[in-house]
Parts: structure tokens; sequence; C-alpha cells
């Protein structure tokens, strides 16, 4: 049973901080620290370690923890009833972090849909300890349901990636990205 303890990051309290460090040998540390101790450690950190992981060419890697993020993330915010302005933590998680891993990721459409299904592997296997202060979530009943959605739309998002994988190459190629 989750305790009011758990609404707040329990890895080291500096974590955040450490991954933007300069310092590719403390990022590189807490990187492995935020690995070590992943069921407490909120989607929006992870979505960090994965950027991090990013800018340290370490980009395969890097595209599952952003999706692992974002999952976490959208748990979280699924259970909050709380600040509805607490949902622009996902908007600015993806749009800062977001461009460069996608314009990677989506080069290559089987692998990231591959990646997709191992995030949701992941998920199912790994706890999560991460949830907003009781008194500001749905009731606990509920989270399964909302955990269940937020899950089912990774999988429509695999899916329409996998339908419409020319498309998205055409529309690569026509943007020189590609």
């Amino acid at each position: 049973m989750p305790t009011e303890a758990t609404h707040a990051n329990q890895a080291e309290p500096d974590l955040g901080e450490r991954l933007k460090s300069p310092d590719e040998a403390v990022a590189r540390k807490a990187t492995a620290e935020a690995k070590k101790n992943i069921a407490n450690v909120d989607g929006a950190t992870i979505c960090l370690m994965a950027y991090r992981l990013f800018l340290l060419g370490e980009r395969d890697e890097a595209v599952f923890w952003f999706y692992a993020g974002q999952l976490r993330l959208r748990y979280y915010l699924g259970i909050y009833k709380g600040d509805p302005t607490a949902a622009g933590v996902l908007d600015a998680v993806v749009e800062t972090f977001g461009p460069p891993i996608n314009q990677y990721a989506f080069g290559d459409i089987p692998k990231l849909a591959k990646t997709i299904g191992d995030v949701l592997a992941w998920d199912e296997k790994t706890p999560n300890h991460i949830h907003p202060p009781l008194a500001q979530a749905l009731p606990e009943a509920e989270w399964p349901r909302v955990r269940e959605r937020i899950r089912s739309g990774m999988l429509d998002l695999k899916q329409m990636m996998l339908e419409q994988a020319d498309e998205i190459r055409a529309q690569r190629k026509a943007q020189g990205i590609d």
C-alpha cells in the first residue's frame, strides 16, 4: 500500500542536478544510480536521464528510457486529481527532451516499435513507487484502470507507427532528415 512518503522522488534529492552536470562522469554515475533505483524515480527525471544518455551517445538506451519515463509520468498524471496545470509537466518534458530523441527513434520504425514493446514489458515487471500524495490522487481502486488506459495508448502509438511507417519515412525524407 502506498504511503504519503512515496509521492516524491525517493532517489537522492540532487539526482536531477547530477544528471544535468557538465561532468560526464558525474552524469554517468547519476544515470547508473537512477537505473538501480528506478522504481523510486519519477517519470520526468527518467526522461531527463534519457536525454542525458542521448547526449552521451547512448541513443538506443535513451529512446527506451524516454518512452519509459513518459509512460510513468502519464500514470502519475492519470491518477493525480490536484492542480490541472500539472499536465503541463508532460508537455514540457516532451517539448524539451523529445525532438532529438524522437528524430533519432523514428529513423527506424520497426526498432522503435520493438522498443515500445520492451518498455511495456519492463513496466509490467518493474515496481513504480511514485504517485501523488494520497489526498490528491484518485481512489487506489481506480489506478489499474488508468494504468491500462495509458498502456493501451502506447500500444495504439506502436500500431499507428507500424501502419504509417512508409508515410513517416516519406515525411522524414521530404524534411531532409533521412
